[in-house]
């Protein structure tokens, strides 16, 4: 999935990274406004972030949509990354 999003919007890659350096953090809409200008992005950070999201949304389902339907981000977050006890 990485390949084709990056494929439909070369700035993914860029913001990809970004994200994954935060691991576990939580990441701000104002941390993602403030990558305007910056890591050669072509497109705004906040609609691409935006379009990412949206898109994602659509490839979820059973526990991982209603984690994401509850929380948004956090809650794909909590998903993907296992707590120290092994569950999500």
């Amino acid at each position: 999935m990485r390949n084709y999003l990056i494929g439909r919007c070369g700035d993914c890659i860029h913001l990809l990274k970004w994200a994954e350096q935060h691991q576990k953090a939580p990441i701000t809409n104002d941390e993602v406004k403030d990558l305007r200008g910056h890591r050669s992005l072509i497109h705004d950070p906040e609609v691409v972030s935006a379009h990412l999201w949206t898109f994602l949304g659509l490839c979820l389902k059973d526990r991982a949509e209603s984690l994401f339907n509850s929380g948004g981000v956090s809650g794909l977050r909590k998903a993907s990354w296992p707590s120290s006890d092994g569950g999500p």
